[in-house]
């Protein structure tokens, strides 16, 4: 390409270069931003299902521990975080488990309230749901089946 000469014999770049080069820039920067809001929206959702399958874990281990125990357990759910408290024997006392979440926020019939099991591993509070989010942003239902004993998401 020829380089345009101004009067006192510098040469420089043309004011078209210029503008393709700078548009190429920003196709590129555009381009580079799109991903990288892909990727975190991508990250975010791997965090909430993980967080969802914690959950589960949670309830499904605080009613086998209920069973073991011969005693009560109960998991207390709050907006981002749940208590698990269960009977520890050797120690002949009730232990709290606090577990916090990172994205997932839970609402609901039994936000902060108790869903507990008796020693068989049977519902003893009353069924209901619980709205899961991925941060404020409703994505998943909770269903907790009084007398089938079901737990398990709606929505997946």
């Amino acid at each position: 390409m020829k380089r345009a000469i101004n009067p006192k014999g510098d040469s420089g770049y043309t004011l078209i270069e210029i503008i393709v080069t700078l548009g190429l820039l920003s196709v590129i920067m555009f381009g580079v931003v799109g991903v990288g809001s892909a990727m975190h929206h991508h990250i975010e959702e791997r965090k909430y299902r993980a967080e969802c399958n914690q959950l589960l874990d949670l309830i499904f281990d605080c009613r086998n521990r209920a069973m073991m125990s011969s005693r009560e357990a109960w998991i207390t759910f709050h907006g981002d975080r749940v208590m698990v408290t269960t009977y520890h024997l050797p120690a002949d006392r009730n232990e709290s488990q606090r577990t916090v979440f990172e994205v997932l926020r839970l609402k609901g019939d039994y936000y902060n309230k108790r869903l507990i099991f008796n020693e068989r591993g049977n519902i003893a509070s009353r069924g209901g749901d619980l709205d899961l989010f991925l941060r404020e942003t409703y994505r998943d239902r909770l269903v907790i089946q009084l007398y089938s004993g079901r737990i398990y998401i709606e929505g997946r």
